[in-house]
């Protein structure tokens, strides 16, 4: 169920951005001086407080109180991949990971402990990114007071000017950032650079993917990154953003004492020249690839951009986009509906990369290699609109839901996270844009979509396909014979323009809601009672549903909620059910509606809502404004009694689980899903992906057998949490959920898995990728023992910082490794603590024996005090946050509480308790659980390596 396009109003800032920071098209600069509302005749938001230091270093502070006392900083410098040499292809991204690594004030190894000191999360609250235009880095402070607002500034003044960059932390990092390439390596990736490679051939974006060139990584060196970092880090190039709790008065003093004596070079970069695409005439593009499981058709249309500043006709143009592209998605929506035999998904885009170059695409995922069918409708779909354009009554639609979008960033504005804000800041920093308000996009965009004409609509999208080319790809798993795949594409695409279109014809979709309201009273209520200790109340109806719901200003106007209902998967008849269910549950919109049609019945509102198949229950979670509270409770009560189950979304998603079944069979994290899964719950057919030919042999009727009861019978409850009126939805509930049939009482579930202890595991791919995955668990126990969870939370915390230490920190030979402790709410005394290390083929052992060694050291000595404390502090820091928002007290506390009444005490110890966790807590559970013949072992690996032999049996090295 889509029921809300999936687009913010910060997609705005996504779309088109045409005002380069260069004076011609093919220049890779710094940032323009000044702002853009400099440029401009938009104003920009007036709650911002901005300014520039003599160095030239600009700044944006914010106000905002969401999260409470929290902090989010960032250093915004404005370089990224596409202004390295040929030379320096990935010492951008290379460059960002040395930052952390030694700097005037932190030595090597410092930062992290010094993050962790203050209560910060490694990775979480601190982290960095770099992309092709732009490399940031964030600190998300757990509190504002000066002493820390000192510390995140002179942690990001390092950044910006003071790097060490040590020859010997560069040779160990450059292996981590070998691994980092290793992890993100995929066919699909490849798949990609090789795409842009053909799309934007010409310029430097076909050339300058961020993770850069194996051979520039293995021989950079001090002199090669300290060129890049004299170059482009320089204070005129940077921003600092603050958003948080916290006033600009304070603020302010402390930024300019931080970062107005850092000094740049006096010479400004050279500007790099970007080049330009040369797509004259049509063309196409093939690329085969079995691994790659589907084979996608797409129309794309790419143009080279002209600088043009921020403006009021800028966003008109904009606006214009975005009509058309929710125009263009809706008519594919009702396609893919209609020929769920031919489209496993399809989509229009259009926009700009890097602001440089401007795209249109019309893509789709076709079944069984019928690439032919499917590049005959794209091409038939585009022309119709380019010929006959649009129709008023489809732009309605859109424009009831734009508003509604502008109008809920307005009533949520008030909550809106600071690291949110703090992000569109940034991006509207790099693109050049005049950054606005909420109240300031609804006066602007609303007004322009009163004005608009189609004219202007249909004007807009034949601009975008007016620029003298199409490029037409096929690319995927589908074999094209013969030596001439490229001529075949293009012969087919002439022929599909060869059929004649005809206008596009809108079908009556019916009405919402159309179920008879029931007729019900106060008499339906059989229990009513608070819960004090939650400021929470409990009703339970004469039909066996129960409801909990609890009052938070946490996200202003806004309503959040899940229905569980029935049994979930513990009830599946056959492994592989509850996957097709739950696409075709929400591609099926309700026995009445189409997804489609629904989805134009609620154009202009604000109701969300989804289907799950989890362990133990059946959920629909949903959202809306709070003034749309009745609709969203009409949806639920709709989809209950009359839910849908249709033939065409039971092809669509068998098709969708097809494609990503083949995508993943010669993949390491395939095999991890699979095989290794199931390893560890003692190849237990309900755990991990059953096969596909399992999968596949499921019918439609089989699900409805299953689920249909469920729909109609299974035990319901129902939480809600929100910034509502406790007696308006207390009216609602009684109407919708006391008005359901009869339900069976609630009950909780729960089953048996088997750990397979002291035992070993190999997974043999044929893959093109060179990585293997090494999995080490131990059991632990099942989730109900909340003081037992919350420790092994903490042990799996200290055990993943010293796996880090060695085996990315000192051996360099991962990215990110993985520990986690996983205790189930489903299966009775299962659990496992976790590790899992992404490494090169033939460190399987090696790194076996690393986790194996940390493991019997945290079980047999004694847990240093302020290693537990490190790991404490970001904790609660993190648990602060979460208990004052809407998620931890909906999906943590409140959903499925009937079944499990204990979890209505966990708030009032959830801070005390981690508080008082001692190292001999954590001490007595290593004891207790990291038994050395207790661990069980799974390495996946490539089936033909020269390394396989030393690693076969997947255990540990002598």
């Amino acid at each position: 169920m889509k029921h809300v396009l999936s687009i913010g109003v910060a997609f705005f800032f996504l779309v088109i951005t045409s005002s380069l920071h260069a004076e011609m098209t093919n220049q890779v600069c710094m940032a323009t001086p000044g702002w853009p509302s400099d440029r401009s005749d938009l104003e920009a938001d007036p709650s911002l407080v901005r300014g520039t230091l003599n160095n030239g270093m600009r700044y944006v502070i914010k106000e905002n109180s969401e999260p409470k006392s929290r902090v989010a900083m960032y250093l915004l410098i404005n370089a990224g991949s596409l202004n390295e040499l040929e030379s320096q292809r990935g010492v951008a991204h290379f460059l960002e990971h040395m930052l952390f690594n030694g700097s005037t004030h932190f030595k090597p190894g410092e930062l992290v402990k010094f993050f962790q000191d203050i209560g910060m999360n490694f990775g979480g609250d601190t982290n960095a990114f770099t992309s092709f235009d732009q490399t940031a880095y964030n600190i998300i402070l757990p509190d504002g007071t000066s002493e820390n607002l000192e510390k995140g500034f002179l942690v990001l003044s390092d950044y910006a000017r003071r790097a060490l960059l040590l020859e010997s932390e560069i040779d160990r990092e450059r292996g981590v950032i070998l691994s980092e390439k290793r992890s993100r390596d995929s066919v699909g990736y490849r798949a990609r650079v090789k795409a842009s490679e053909f799309k934007y051939d010409g310029t430097l974006l076909a050339t300058r993917q961020p993770i850069g060139l194996e051979s520039v990584i293995k021989d950079a060196d001090r002199e090669l990154l300290k060129s890049f970092y004299d170059t482009w880090y320089r204070t005129d190039n940077m921003v600092v953003v603050v958003v948080g709790d916290v006033s600009s008065e304070q603020v302010k003093p402390l930024l300019e004492d931080a970062f107005s004596p850092l000094e740049s070079p006096e010479d400004a970069p050279v500007c790099l020249d970007f080049g330009a695409v040369i797509h004259a005439e049509d063309k196409a593009y093939y690329h085969y690839d079995p691994d790659l499981g589907s084979t996608n058709v797409s129309i794309d249309s790419i143009w080279n951009l002209t600088r043009r500043n921020d403006s009021k006709a800028m966003q008109r143009e904009e606006v214009i986009r975005v009509a058309n592209i929710m125009m263009m998605q809706r008519r594919l929506n009702k396609l893919q509906e209609s020929e769920g035999e031919l489209f496993s998904g399809i989509g229009y885009y259009s926009g700009d990369m890097v602001r440089k170059l401007g795209y249109s695409t019309l893509s789709a995922s076709v079944v069984n290699g019928k690439w032919q069918e499917g590049l005959e409708y794209l091409e038939n779909y585009l022309r119709q609109v380019l010929e006959y354009g649009f129709q008023e009554q489809e732009f309605e639609l859109v424009k009831k839901e734009l508003i509604s979008m502008l109008e809920r960033a307005v009533l949520t504005a008030d909550t809106k996270p600071s690291q949110k804000i703090a992000r569109s800041i940034m991006r509207a920093f790099v693109s050049d844009r005049v950054i606005m308000s909420p109240q300031q996009e609804l006066d602007l965009y609303s007004a322009m979509l009163d004005d608009l004409t189609m004219t202007e609509i249909n004007a807009g999208i034949r601009k975008d396909w007016s620029q003298g080319n199409r490029l037409v790809s096929v690319e995927g798993s589908t074999e094209i014979a013969g030596n001439k795949a490229e001529a075949k594409i293009l012969d087919q695409y002439l022929l599909a323009k060869t059929k004649a279109v005809t206008p596009y014809k809108e079908d009556i979709v019916g009405e919402f809601p159309y179920l008879t309201i029931p007729d019900v009273d106060d008499s339906i209520v059989k229990e009513q009672h608070r819960i004090e200790s939650i400021d929470a109340e409990r009703i339970i109806y004469a039909n066996n549903v129960s409801l909990i719901l609890k009052p938070t200003e946490f996200n202003a106007n806004t309503i959040q909620l899940v229905l569980d209902f029935g049994s979930g998967k513990l009830s599946e008849p056959k492994p592989g059910m509850g996957m097709l269910a739950n696409d075709i549950v929400n591609d099926s919109g309700t026995a009445n509606l189409t997804s489609t049609a629904l989805d134009e019945l609620l154009a202009g509102t604000t109701v969300q809502l989804n289907f799950e198949v989890r362990e133990d229950s059946f959920r629909l979670s949903g959202s809306s404004l709070t003034k749309d509270s009745e609709l969203l409770f009409q949806l639920l009560y709709t989809l209950l009694n009359d839910p849908g189950f249709r033939e065409r979304s039971y092809t669509i998603a068998r098709n969708q689980l097809k494609e990503m079944y083949d995508s993943i069979a010669n993949e390491a994290e395939g095999a991890k899903a699979s095989g290794v899964e199931r390893f560890f719950a003692g190849g237990d057919e309900r755990v991990g992906l059953p096969p596909w030919e399992d999968v596949e042999a499921i019918s439609l009727k089989e699900i409805e057998a299953w689920l249909v009861p469920q729909f109609a019978a299974g035990g319901v409850e129902v939480a809600v949490v929100g910034d509502f009126d406790p007696e308006r939805i207390k009216e609602l509930a009684r109407t919708y959920l006391g008005g359901l049939e009869k339900r069976e009482p609630i009950s909780g579930t729960s089953s048996t898995l088997t750990f397979p202890r002291g035992q070993q595991h190999v997974e043999l791919v044929n893959s093109q990728i060179d990585k293997s995955i090494v999995v080490v668990a131990w059991p632990t126990d099942d989730f109900w023992d909340i003081n037992r969870t919350r420790r092994l939370n903490v042990l799996a915390g200290i055990f993943r910082e010293r796996l880090r230490q060695v085996v990315r920190e000192k051996l360099g030979a991962t990215y990110s490794p993985v520990v986690f402790s996983a205790p189930s709410r489903v299966y009775t005394d299962y659990g496992r603590l976790q590790a899992e290390v992404v490494v090169a083929p033939g460190k399987e052992n090696e790194i076996i024996k690393e986790i194996t060694t940390i493991a019997r050291e945290l079980s047999t000595k004694p847990v240093p005090k302020e290693e537990l404390d490190r790991v404490i502090e970001p904790y609660l820091t993190s648990l602060r946050d979460a208990v004052n928002s809407n998620p931890y007290w909906l999906r943590s506390v409140l959903a499925n509480s009937t079944r499990h009444p204990e979890q209505l005490e966990w708030p009032a110890s959830i801070l005390t308790d981690f508080q008082g966790i001692t190292t001999g807590d954590v001490e007595s559970l290593a004891k207790q659980y990291l038994l050395p013949d207790a661990a069980a072992t799974a390495v996946i690996k490539q089936a033909e390596s020269k390394n396989n032999a030393q690693a076969d049996t997947g255990k540990p090295a002598d």
